[in-house]
């Protein structure tokens, strides 16, 4: 649903609301037809109709709310009285306004109907007529028989004929003095054409028709305090914690009849838990439609010309962290406008606009919603970030010659850290901005900056949809449990002894290496300060956390499952313990710790300067990033085996088979309150299908909002090793080729041609358009990335030629002619760095344009490969964004061509 079709919504409820009210409200007023305050409360219910239907452009509901407020304007203002007569019409307006309401809320439209018309031209000849006894001075204010008699020869024609037969400068002077809304009243008029009256027609006193629409409206809403509302979460997360009490008595009973009415219940709880929850949401617009004010505010005091563009507003969050964001979100926009767009005379001189844009941006992605602010002003000078920090003492020289661009704009999120030249009264004090990211963790958000020099800077904020139940992940510590929010969670790691050789210890912290990544962990006994468990030592998980700062791991003993927690705050005697962010109570009615993954990141106090070290510390004994890879391994069937790179893939995790449906021809799971369609792989590869199972795992794969599960019967192991890829054995659409991996063949699959297989709509086409297929080369050592990037390329629309190192690309080079060259940086005989140098340095390919895909590529390999000519930097398994910025890189390139 649209901003705009919830509007509209709102107003029909409103509307309906005091509409009923109304007919009430009249009955009243011609008992007591002088109370002012009950003139007041209709007025302005009519008033509110008129001006939200212009707002919508219905014509005939705002014209008939027009000429109705005209009258009740005369009635409000003492010039005439409420007779039998004017309630009578007023009451036929209110009759055809619930009529137009109706119809709206039906079809979306006003009805078309002639009768509409008439009484439109009707009531406003009544309107008229009320104007005139108005311009008499109120000698009607006593409705007495007298007044009555008085009203009758007003309306014969001999007066009507001498009242013609005034000069029209004169009516005009007395009009301007008795009746100021006379304009409006025009403007009403002109939106709605009326036919010419007949001279015998103006001898009615109230327009007469059979015609009226008695429209009965039904009720569809009903307002509710919100303290009701939240006592109905709680009570919903009660019957949650209560269902998963009884669902692990009633697997430990194994009784039938009790697990099938623990099902029913089950479905039942998780319906009436979303459908609680969704009283609660609210469109993100109800925070936004305040900044158009704010913003202009801001703009005029600062002398500055601001366009504010919203985009998302019908995003929706839980009330409760829609309140919560206010304030950050008012201090972000604020420094948009203080510190980010320049003055209009600055701008025209580096070639912009003298309008700065400024964009409210909403949207959901992976179970949170984003919000971006994000202005096309000056940027944030990254090197004046890192002098400021230094003359503040928050870093030495030799730390800031250290950080990346990222790290040098989280300096601003430290206290008392500002690089405005002048304190104002908008910004520049030293605080804020820290405050603004304590508060988005505290939600259990992440901040994050983006900023390029001259073009702009962008905050982005992830927060969870809402704080009150949420799906966490349960783990032990000392045969202690703990909840960790989902949304914190990365990935997992098992221990064994293999991947245990990726520990390294330096000085006193310990580091894990993960696909070539640095990570910093810390032991869960070693927080919470309790002996470590000698006995569950071999069976040890590693839990990949994300704090937004950077990513850590933490070690536990053992992972249990995952499970919706209903979130309790902890007591005032443990506020001070920044490690945890409530309690729950588990299906066994026992208490668990919810872990504050952001308290823990503090507590560790490590920084990235830490991680930097390690790598460097470790990088001479370990090996390139392209010879090994993270591979998750599955079975379909128990006989054959197959792999997978890990970092595909969005989640992990367990269905029951009774929750399979077959809906439209198509296989589907609820999950996480949307309906998201199921894989087998035998209906796509020549494999041994899915036997037959209580329970399966899933597979989950994100692009944007899409999502999409392979369905599998059991997760074999994920490992670190070196992919020796056969792509000659196996030569079937889907399949990459094989390898031995724990003395058993494995099928590397293509995940995205097999979702392409699926739903050929499913990834979005990027693709810049042109005369001809855009040729691309792509220069790649390993087989399992080039086939893999090389088909992804292919039927996205690409011409793609592959080469198997940076020589053997240099050489085709030579011989062909390419769009766009593709490269990955370690490669033997010539790395990607040294093929970027040695095409800049021929002049036949100066402006072919660069990118570098890599697994992992550090600060210092993003510099070299700058210096060395590469245009961009990706990831090889993210393709969307591989493609967006090969579509971009092009689309810019060729504009630049035109331009020369």
């Amino acid at each position: 649903m649209s901003f705009e079709e919830d509007v509209l919504k709102d107003f029909i409820t409103e509307a309906k609301e005091n509409l009923e009210r109304l007919d009430e409200e009249f009955v009243e007023l011609e008992q007591r037809p002088e109370d002012k305050e009950l003139l007041s409360s209709i007025f302005r219910t009519i008033h509110t109709i008129k001006g939200t239907a212009g707002f919508f452009g219905f014509k005939t509901l705002e014209a008939i709310a027009h000429f109705a407020e005209d009258i009740l304007a005369k009635l409000r203002d003492g010039l005439v009285v409420a007779d039998e007569e004017t309630i009578d019409v007023l009451l036929k307006s209110v009759d055809y306004i619930k009529a137009i309401i109706a119809a709206l809320e039906e079809t979306g439209k006003e009805p078309i109907d002639d009768t509409y018309l008439e009484f439109l031209v009707d009531l406003r000849n009544f309107a008229e007529k009320v104007a005139k006894r108005a311009e008499g001075g109120g000698e009607d204010k006593k409705p007495s028989q007298e007044a009555k008699a008085e009203e009758a020869s007003e309306t014969s024609p001999e007066e009507k004929a001498k009242t013609e037969e005034q000069p029209k400068s004169e009516k005009t002077s007395e009009k301007e003095k008795t009746q100021p809304e006379e304009q409006p009243q025009k403007e009403a008029e002109a939106k709605v054409p009326a036919p010419k009256k007949e001279p015998e027609k103006k001898e009615k006193a109230t327009p007469k028709t059979d015609k009226t629409p008695h429209v009965q409206l039904t009720e569809t809403h009903v307002r509710v305090d919100v303290k009701l509302l939240d006592q109905l979460m709680n009570l919903a997360g009660e019957l949650v914690l209560s269902r998963n009490r009884l669902v692990q008595i009633a697997s430990r009973l194994s009784d039938s009849e009790l697990q099938n009415a623990t099902q029913n219940l089950s479905l039942v709880t998780t319906e009436l838990q979303e459908k609680i929850m969704k009283t609660r949401m609210q469109p993100i617009g109800n925070v936004f439609n305040k900044f158009p004010r704010i913003v202009r505010d801001l703009a005029r005091s600062t002398g500055k010309k601001v366009t504010l563009r919203i985009e998302g507003a019908d995003t929706e969050l839980d009330r409760s962290i829609i309140d919560a964001i206010k304030d950050p979100l008012t201090h972000l926009v604020r420094n948009s406008i203080d510190h980010g767009i320049e003055d209009p005379d600055i701008r025209v001189q580096v070639g912009k606009p003298p309008a700065g844009t400024l964009i409210l941006r909403a949207y959901h992605e992976g179970g949170q919603v984003v919000i971006e602010i994000e202005d096309d002003g000056r940027g944030i000078d990254v090197e004046k970030v890192k002098q400021k920090a230094i003359e503040k003492g928050l870093i030495s020289p030799s730390e800031a010659e250290k950080l990346s661009d990222r790290e040098a704009l989280a300096l601003i999120f430290r206290p008392g850290f500002s690089t405005a030249e002048k304190v104002t009264n908008i910004s520049g004090r030293g605080v804020g901005m820290d405050v603004v990211k304590t508060n988005v963790e505290k939600l259990g958000g992440s901040i994050d900056i983006q900023s390029v020099l001259g073009a702009g800077t962008t905050v982005r904020l992830k927060i969870p949809l809402t704080l009150a139940i949420i799906p966490a992940l349960v783990v032990t510590c000392n045969s202690q449990r703990y909840a960790i929010p989902q949304v914190s969670l990365r990935e997992l790691v098992g221990l064994s002894e293999e991947t245990r050789k990726n520990i390294h210890q330096i000085g006193n912290s310990e580091f894990f290496r993960l696909r070539g990544e640095m990570v910093p962990i810390i032991r869960l006994s070693k927080i919470l300060g309790v002996q470590p468990s000698e006995e569950n030592h071999k069976e040890e998980s590693l839990v990949i956390l994300t704090s937004g700062a950077m990513d850590f791991g933490l070690v536990v003993d053992e992972i249990w499952d995952s499970e919706e927690i209903v979130v309790k705050p902890l007591g005032k005697h443990f506020k001070d313990l920044s490690i945890f962010a409530g309690a729950t109570i588990m299906g066994d009615g026992k208490m668990a710790l919810i872990l504050d993954v952001v308290g823990i990141s503090r507590k560790i106090g490590l920084k990235t300067e830490d991680v930097d070290r390690a790598k460097e510390t470790i990088v001479s004994e370990t090996f390139t990033e392209d010879d090994q890879q993270f591979i998750l391994l599955f079975n379909v069937a128990p006989e054959e085996q197959f792999a997978i790179p890990l970092a595909l893939v969005a989640r992990l995790d367990k269905i029951s088979a009774d929750k399979l449906e077959f809906v439209g021809g198509k296989e589907i799971i609820q999950y996480r309150g949307r309906s998201m369609p199921i894989i087998r792989l035998e209906n796509f590869l020549p494999i041994q299908p899915l036997p037959e199972q209580e329970e399966y795992h899933l597979l989950v794969f994100a692009e944007g909002e899409n999502e999409v599960a392979l369905l599998v019967s059991r997760i074999v192991d994920s490992i670190q090793t070196k992919i020796d890829l056969d792509e000659k054995l196996y030569q079937i659409e889907g399949v990459l080729g094989s390898a031995i991996i724990k003395d058993r063949t494995t099928l590397f699959l293509d995940v995205y041609k097999i979702i392409e297989m699926h739903d050929p709509y499913f990834f979005v086409k990027v693709v810049p358009q042109d005369d001809r297929p855009y040729r691309v080369l792509l220069a790649e050592d390993s087989p399992f990335f080039r086939q893999m990037i090389a088909n992804y390329l292919a039927s996205s629309g690409y011409e793609v030629e592959t080469a198997t190192d940076g020589l053997d690309a240099w050489e085709k080079l030579q011989k062909d002619s390419f769009d766009v060259l593709i490269t990955d940086i370690e490669m033997p005989r010539m790395t990607g760095i040294e093929l970027a140098k040695q095409v800049r340095s021929d002049e036949r390919f100066a402006n072919l344009p660069i990118i570098a895909l890599t697994s992992l590529a550090s600060d210092e390999d993003r510099r070299r490969g700058l210096e060395a000519g590469i245009d961009e930097y990706q990831v090889k398994l993210e393709r969307s964004r591989v493609l967006e910025s090969l579509a971009e890189l092009l689309k810019r390139k060729k504009e630049e061509a035109q331009a020369a």
